[in-house]
């Protein structure tokens, strides 16, 4: 397994539950809250954004009141097109299209953590 960073383990001490659904050699290395919408569901979802070395994805665990998982992931080498979208009326977030050959996901996030 690579060496992990500094940041991969703060990543992964955050998260719960976030290890067992990382595969082989997969590294977490950088994490914004936002909201993944993936129209594939009536409503946005507030959750982490996640990208590793493999993959990006929304990831969301909570234990409390119910148990409850939500895990949508983009392969990187996939993504095909990513652009970076200011509304004019939300000055405080910014949206991110990003594109594979079969489908898109827009992300929004504050406007410093999505630009980081």
């Amino acid at each position: 397994m690579p060496a992990q960073t500094q940041e991969s383990q703060k990543i992964l001490r955050r998260f719960k539950g976030l290890q067992q659904h990382l595969e082989s050699g997969e590294i977490p290395l950088f994490s914004v809250p936002g909201i993944w919408d993936s129209g594939r569901e009536r409503h946005s979802t507030a959750c982490d954004i996640i990208v590793t070395n493999q993959r990006l994805f929304g990831y969301i665990y909570v234990r409390f009141p119910r148990e409850r998982l939500f895990l949508d992931a983009l392969p990187l080498e996939e993504i095909k097109a990513i652009s970076l979208r200011h509304k004019s009326f939300d000055p405080v977030f910014r949206e991110l299209l990003v594109s594979t050959e079969r489908r898109s996901v827009y992300i929004r996030a504050p406007r410093q953590k999505i630009e980081s």
